[in-house]
């Protein structure tokens, strides 16, 4: 059996053999959190090795959001066995069949063995902008059944009035007051909100990125 071999001497890899993770883990380190307004946040640039392939449960089939319950129920401990590192997903936007829902769930690898009740998309994509915000608390951060929280409707003003100006050209938005967005593939065409990625148990960090699509 290879056992991999932890190395301290980061300086002593050549430019050749350098772990990748680790050029990007180091430049993502010296970004630092700026505050805006109500909460703290930092933008970056995010290309997947593969496309953002997610499998969860609709809005439309459990109101009030009762579909994040429903998931974290029913198939949160299931998933998280089978998927690492586990990454929730909360997709607002449209599928084949061109109806608009909210779907919660999680990352996947493959549409394939999906569990019963669970619906997938691939919205093959790879590249996005991330903008990671956080706060002192999950309400603060994520809201209730009557909207969502007020983070995240900073974040999205912070979206919406600062950065797209400066970088509207990188992007199809379509609706820039409810950032919605334009994906073209192939013959299909759907629309999509700011994508929630969720990296980290809200409990202990109340902490979430939102991913948007780039041309």
């Amino acid at each position: 059996m290879n056992t991999a071999i932890p190395r301290n001497d980061l300086e002593g890899y050549s430019p050749s053999e350098r772990p990748e993770i680790i050029n990007t883990l180091e430049a993502k380190a010296g970004k630092k959190y700026k505050e805006y307004k109500n909460i703290e946040l930092k933008m970056d640039y995010v290309e997947l090795k593969d496309s953002l392939i997610f499998a969860g449960v609709p809005l439309s089939l459990y109101p009030n959001f009762g579909n994040i319950g429903r998931f974290h129920d029913e198939y949160k401990e299931n998933m998280m066995n089978h998927y690492a590192p586990y990454t929730e997903v909360g997709y607002s936007g449209t599928f084949g069949n061109g109806s608009w829902d909210y779907i919660f769930g999680c990352q996947i690898r493959s549409m394939e063995d999906v569990p019963e009740g669970l619906i997938s998309f691939d919205i093959e994509l790879k590249r996005f902008v991330e903008i990671t915000f956080r706060v002192k608390t999950i309400y603060e951060l994520v809201g209730d059944d009557k909207g969502p929280g007020d983070a995240m409707v900073t974040a999205g003003e912070y979206i919406r009035e600062i950065w797209l100006p400066e970088h509207g050209d990188e992007v199809n938005v379509v609706d820039l007051n409810n950032l919605c967005f334009e994906v073209k593939k192939g013959d299909r065409t759907y629309y999509l909100g700011m994508i929630e990625i969720y990296k980290v148990e809200l409990q202990d960090d109340a902490e979430i990125s939102f991913y948007i699509p780039l041309k």
